[in-house]
């Protein structure tokens, strides 16, 4: 995909497609733009708020007669809990009650608002000022620690926010000169540059609160997408260790399970699937070789053009003892094997020819393709997601091993 239409298709300036570099599932992620606007068009829901509790009360600079929405966040869309008029002088008090900690949204207009964390003990005292992207505000009270660490998030969020604004708003103006197409590949790169670091600085902010559910917002809807087991695990500890009994705790803690098993280290699950002439093969019979499984399908350009590089690869470590356990995800027979055939693919092929639905895929949580899970000699789960010279390398250090 042109970066150009890269760019127009983001609508906002965050989440990008990465359709340029692997086919994904539809529906498989959720963008944080989608979040962005789901959030700005509240869903109707039963909060989970009460009568009394907490209290939020504020000011918001030069907005009299402003109305103030709080609702909840949840991942399925915000959620209405209250709402208040400012008064002559731009005060506000809300007051309610919730069963524990929670999210929410402080709103007043379409674009502005802040987030923030309240349970029952929460007395907050807040003065606002600004309009999206222009807002300021300081918060003080009891019980407002979470809230004080969303927005210190959330400032740190801001100067990403600004540098990706400003590679979007110097795409937008390109006009397809051969100039044009030069400066878009430099802003192309300033653009995943911009991503990579935001990413990393997201989970070594992560990394610094080990006890707190501020960290379960970073990951689900900041790094959800494309994130690693660390980070899942950095998320789960630090809410875990606030309160394992949160509905924050909990919903990690299915995912957690579940990716435990599919983490580095760890022993990688069996596939037995079949091969063109339907005789079973089974991923652990190729124990004491350095195996590649290589998630891909006829219809997958991606993968298609990455087959080269593949190729080469396998031809010159396969006498090493390396071996590349393919996973289609095909549903017509006749197109993996005209695949196959046309890009030389002398490896190991597999499918049970259902697509998305592919049984390994599924167990593998695959969710966009070329997606591979390298695995060591003993049949241990060593990387994911490798491509490339980084791929290549690491196969090498694997055979190097007895």
């Amino acid at each position: 995909m042109e970066f150009s239409k890269l760019i127009h298709r983001l609508g906002s300036l965050l989440v990008i497609s990465v359709a340029a570099s692997s086919c994904q599932q539809a529906g498989a992620a959720s963008s944080f733009n989608t979040w962005m606007r789901d959030m700005l068009t509240p869903r109707t829901q039963e909060p989970e708020v009460v009568t009394d509790g907490y209290s939020v009360k504020g000011r918001l600079l030069n907005m009299p007669e402003r109305l103030v929405v709080l609702q909840e966040l949840r991942k399925e869309g915000w959620s209405f809990i209250d709402s208040a008029r400012t008064d002559k002088s731009g005060s506000f008090s809300l007051n309610g009650n919730t069963k524990e900690d929670i999210f929410c949204i402080l709103q007043w207009d379409s674009a502005s608002y802040i987030m923030l964390s309240v349970n029952n003990s929460t007395r907050m005292e807040l003065d606002i000022s600004g309009v999206n992207p222009y807002i300021s505000y300081s918060l003080s009270g009891t019980e407002i620690q979470q809230s004080i660490e969303l927005k210190e998030f959330t400032e740190l969020s801001a100067g990403f926010d600004y540098k990706l604004m400003a590679i979007q708003q110097q795409a937008a103006g390109l006009k397809g000169t051969e100039e044009d197409y030069a400066l878009a590949a430099v802003l192309q790169n300033q653009f995943y540059d911009v991503l990579a670091k935001r990413k990393e600085a997201f989970f070594e902010h992560m990394k610094s609160k080990p006890k707190s559910l501020v960290p379960y917002v970073i990951f689900t809807y900041y790094l959800n997408e494309d994130f690693s087991f660390p980070m899942l695990e950095t998320a789960y500890k630090a809410v875990n260790a606030y309160n394992a009994q949160s509905k924050y705790t909990k919903e990690l803690q299915v995912l957690y399970n579940a990716e435990r098993m599919l983490a580095e280290g760890n022993p990688a699950p069996d596939i037995v699937q079949n091969n063109f002439e339907g005789k079973p093969i089974a991923l652990s019979s190729l124990r004491g070789k350095v195996v590649l499984i290589d998630f891909w399908a006829s219809w997958c350009g991606p993968c298609r053009r990455e087959n080269p590089n593949v190729v080469r690869m396998y031809r010159r470590l396969k006498p090493k003892g390396f071996e590349i356990y393919g996973v289609s995800l095909d549903q017509d027979r006749n197109a993996w094997m005209n695949a196959v055939a046309r890009d030389s693919l002398s490896w190991i092929h597999v499918s049970d020819l259902r697509q998305w639905q592919n049984a390994a895929a599924r167990l593998y949580k695959v969710s966009g393709i070329p997606y591979t899970v390298l695995i060591d000699r003993k049949g241990n789960i060593v990387a994911k997601g490798l491509r490339g010279p980084e791929l290549e390398a690491r196969v090498e250090e694997l055979l190097a091993k007895p």
